[in-house]
């Protein structure tokens, strides 16, 4: 029963609309570059918190090189439940304004074909660039060895534009048709970076009366959550095509 309005660029107010299907508030607003939101939420209590973004300016990558490696024998994941046939290994270029502060997530999307059905699975891939490293992370989680976060910033970009490597699965059985990959990278704001990365250090945090509590990073004034901007473009990768 709360009122919630989002306010673009300080001028228009799109009301938002609870939909009982989805539980979601929604809205028929879509986001644009350089765009300044604020959400106002007033409960029925008269309680009201506010949260600011804006939509970010998408930074170019581009594919340089794409290769593939097939295993003689296929390696059962036990942390994806998944049989691994090879690696498709990509060589990237981000391009970064320079003079300016940034943050970015890397996000592959492999998609694939089994018995008639079609999956997909999200950020399920590898790189030792230092690009990728975050000292906070001390444990694993899933398939991500430590140290290993696939949100970052531009600390160790200097002209303007750096080049990295990755390598992503092949996952599925002999019978399933090989997959496709999306690539993005996503430009986000500084608050949705931050509590990527506290989320992060959450999931691999003990739950016992000796671990430190995990502050989850929230720009919601008078009350709890994130608003965050994305945005980026995605280059669809088929390294097995004929």
């Amino acid at each position: 029963d709360a009122k919630v309005v989002l306010t673009v660029n300080n001028e228009k107010n799109y009301p938002l609309i609870y939909d009982t299907l989805t539980l979601r508030y929604q809205s028929n607003y879509r986001p644009a570059v350089g765009d300044h939101l604020e959400v106002r939420i007033n409960s029925t209590t008269e309680e009201q918190t506010i949260a600011r973004t804006e939509v970010p300016q998408p930074q170019k990558l581009e594919i340089i090189e794409v290769e593939t490696e097939l295993l003689e024998n296929v390696e059962y994941i036990e942390e994806v439940l998944a049989n691994n046939r090879g690696y498709v290994k990509m060589k990237l270029r981000l391009h970064d304004p320079v003079k300016e502060k940034n943050y970015y997530r890397l996000a592959i999307r492999g998609r694939y074909h089994l018995l008639g059905n079609y999956y997909q699975i999200w950020n399920l891939y590898l790189s030792s660039d230092p690009i990728f490293r975050d000292e906070r992370l001390i444990s694993k989680w899933g398939a991500w060895p430590t140290y290993f976060s696939d949100v970052f910033d531009d600390s160790l970009i200097s002209d303007g534009s750096y080049e990295f490597e990755i390598k992503t699965y092949v996952l599925g059985r002999e019978s399933a048709k090989w997959p496709v990959y999306e690539v993005s990278l996503q430009s986000i704001t500084e608050d949705y970076y931050r509590y990527l990365k506290s989320m992060q250090l959450y999931r691999i945090s003990r739950s016992d009366t000796y671990s430190e509590g995990v502050y989850i990073h929230s720009n919601n004034e008078g009350g709890w959550g994130l608003l965050g901007g994305i945005s980026g473009e995605v280059h669809r990768v088929e390294p097995f095509k004929d």
